[in-house]
């Protein structure tokens, strides 16, 4: 804190100091001012620096004048007197920081700034990077719970000593902070916050399953942020739904401006029984069979097995076998915490009865080639029916109408999944008698060569007249033959039709 006894000699100087408070921009005036040396007694006029060195014995003095100066300038004095090394030696820099700045705050803040090596950052950021600056401002206000607007004038200051900026610009915070506060007793830049507190953080829940939803109790005071396993979580709300399938850690972490405190949880869930399998040797048996049934059974306190109203407790064995006189269904239960919780799985066993064929006949045994059979069938417990050698699906079907051409024996096939029946009926089949017709041998003609006679003229007329009478009875004999062959075929005709009828008036 400064007081005005103690600021200024000149009321001069004390108006320049007030003005600049009411402006950002903050550049004093000093006069300069008559000093003598601790060491050698030499008197000389100084330049207005907080620190200067004797011309006789070249031994460091404090001005008069550093108590009305700014930080940002008692820094750069201390530097432009003693070189920026000096800024790494820290029992010197607090023994400076003693002498030239009168608020206790305000050294201390100085010192955390030296300790976290601000200086050094600045150097290293040769091209004034302002992201890197400002990076720099956030994590040392964020590690020093400080104002924001302080934590960038230190920074600041540091870097005006160091030359990196001109001049410094000056927050009202700053102005208010700089100006006369002596009636202030206990004068902090640290903000009043209370100190952060978890007062629960419990399982609502007495047993936690695995898998299975559950809700984490909590409740803070005076804290503005919340995180478990670092997630944000609403401060508003006092449960956290969650759910592990295995041993877990929550951490609970709730902070305000200045303070931070974290509390961890640790949550075994229980394990629920698993079934891995559960199966017989056979889906479908013969009645009278036994069934094997075996099983693989994990995190189970009780294994049972269920079935025809009845339960066998089989924790201490793997697998049981069970006579099968009927299709039965079984279910493995395995249990935990008591009854409480439980996991099943079921199975079925089939018992299949044999395929039986309680009838297959024919309607005829015997029929006349142009005729049809009906073939008909009853039967039971079967899955398949098969009309061979026909090689027919006659599942859906319980009769089949058929057109026989000749004697065959019909085989009726029926299976399921274990057992297989045949039954057979022959089928005679008469051929109709068919009357072929008659083929004649032609009668040849009558044909007379006569030699070839070399015969005198007088005797050529009557030759001849004797040629055309052959050949005219030749003609004769062929037409007295050919009506007998269009009669003779055309009873054998008649013989045929007739015959079909009589046939047919028989069958029927």
């Amino acid at each position: 804190m400064f007081k005005k006894s103690k600021i200024s000699r000149c009321g001069q100087t004390l108006l320049i100091y007030e003005q600049a408070l009411k402006h950002k921009r903050y550049s004093p005036v000093l006069q300069p001012m008559e000093i003598k040396c601790l060491y050698c007694s030499h008197e000389w006029t100084t330049s207005g620096n907080a620190i200067c060195k004797c011309p006789i014995c070249e031994q460091v003095n404090i001005s008069p004048s550093s108590t009305r100066k700014m930080p940002h300038e008692i820094l750069q004095d201390i530097i432009g007197a003693c070189g920026v090394r000096v800024l790494s030696d820290k029992t010197r820099m607090q023994g400076l920081l003693a002498d030239l700045v009168l608020n206790k705050i305000l050294r201390k803040i100085i010192l955390l700034a030296i300790h976290d090596n601000i200086h050094e950052k600045l150097i290293n950021n040769s091209n004034n990077d302002i992201i890197k600056i400002e990076s720099i401002k956030y994590f040392f206000s964020i590690q020093n719970f400080l104002y924001k607007e302080i934590a960038d004038y230190i920074v600041d200051s540091f870097a005006y000593a160091l030359g990196n900026v001109d001049c410094i610009d000056l927050s009202k915070l700053i102005s208010d902070w700089f100006a006369d506060n002596s009636r202030k007793s206990n004068f902090s830049i640290y903000a009043t916050v209370k100190p952060v507190k978890i007062v629960e953080f419990s399982i609502v829940d007495d047993k936690i399953i695995e898998n299975i939803p559950f809700d984490i109790q909590y409740k803070t005071l005076n804290a503005n942020r919340a995180y478990i396993n670092n997630e944000e979580i609403p401060i508003s709300k006092s449960e956290y739904r969650t759910q592990i399938s295995g041993y877990r850690q929550f951490v609970l972490t709730v902070e305000n401006e200045h303070y931070k405190e974290t509390q961890t949880l640790e949550v075994q869930p229980i394990k629920l029984p698993q079934i891995y399998g559960f199966m017989a040797n056979e889906t479908y048996i013969k009645s009278g069979e036994d069934v094997v049934l075996s099983w693989s059974v994990v995190n189970a306190s009780r294994i049972t097995i269920k079935y025809d109203n009845q339960e066998i407790d089989v924790r201490h064995i793997c697998d049981v076998i069970i006579p099968q006189t009927n299709t039965t269904q079984y279910e493995l239960v395995a249990y935990t915490m008591g009854n409480s919780y439980s996991k099943s799985m079921k199975i079925q066993v089939i018992v299949i009865k044999p395929a039986q064929i309680l009838y297959f006949r024919s309607n005829k045994e015997r029929v006349f080639e142009s005729d049809k059979i009906l073939l008909t069938w009853e039967v039971t417990n079967a899955r398949k029916i098969l009309l061979l050698p026909l090689q027919k699906d006659v599942t859906k079907l319980r009769q089949i109408e058929i057109l026989s051409t000749q004697s065959e024996k019909y085989t009726l096939q029926v299976s399921n999944e274990l057992f297989t029946e045949e039954k057979s009926v022959l089928i005679y089949v008469h051929k109709l008698p068919i009357i072929s017709k008659i083929s004649l041998l032609e009668i040849p003609a009558f044909n007379i060569d006569l030699p070839n006679l070399n015969i005198g003229a007088p005797y050529i007329s009557s030759i001849l007249k004797q040629l055309q009478k052959a050949s005219w009875y030749n003609n004769l004999f062929s037409m007295q033959f050919k009506p007998m062959y269009i009669l003779i075929d055309n009873i054998l005709s008649d013989l045929n039709k007739r015959l079909f009828n009589i046939i047919k008036a028989i069958k029927k």
